[in-house]
């Protein structure tokens, strides 16, 4: 199971939510919610996000040494310019964090 797939079950598992609910609560549908839980398709950090939100949960990550070193390994096979896209999807996510 992915850990998107993981966060999705234990925030509606945490919120006693069943799927048809917390899909209405996110505004998607039921099977895609189940989709998701199952790792049958695998979100985005938006999506994700949105029905943590959805469930009244909010997002904490923090990175252990071991993401540290594969979160280089996956900077350096980005070009030039995907480097600088993600520094700036961090930059931004940073700030909707703090406000």
């Amino acid at each position: 199971m992915s850990q998107a797939a993981a966060i999705v079950r234990d925030a509606r598992q945490q919120a006693g939510l069943s799927l048809r609910e917390l899909a209405r609560r996110a505004e998607t549908s039921h099977a895609t919610l189940s989709r998701y839980e199952s790792g049958a398709v695998e979100p985005s950090f938006a999506v994700v996000e949105r029905i943590v939100a959805a469930c009244g949960l909010q997002m904490d990550i923090a990175l252990s040494v071991d993401d540290d070193v594969r979160l280089e390994r996956l900077m350096a096979k980005l070009s030039p310019t995907e480097r600088l896209q993600t520094i700036a999807n961090w930059d931004r996510l940073r700030g909707r964090a703090a406000s």
